[in-house]
């Protein structure tokens, strides 16, 4: 049995949508397991890369702040 026929994946994240319509995620939520994805292309076996993105994702803009608050400091 092929689990992406039954499962799929939805997230939960914060963010805005600019003028354009595109979105910037400022910061993931959640992973949900559903039974009724809102995307065909929201497999269940691509939540591993998809987690492992936004963890460094997450790091790089903590390096950012921090680097701001050096420069904002001196």
């Amino acid at each position: 049995m092929n689990l992406n026929n039954i499962f799929g994946i939805s997230q939960r994240a914060t963010g805005k949508v600019d003028e354009n319509g595109f979105v910037q995620i400022d910061k993931i939520i959640s992973f949900d397991i559903v039974g009724n994805p809102p995307f065909s292309n929201a497999i269940l076996v691509d939540i591993h890369s998809r987690i492992q993105k936004e963890l460094e994702r997450q790091e790089l803009l903590k390096k950012r702040r921090e680097k701001i608050n050096k420069l904002n400091n001196l």
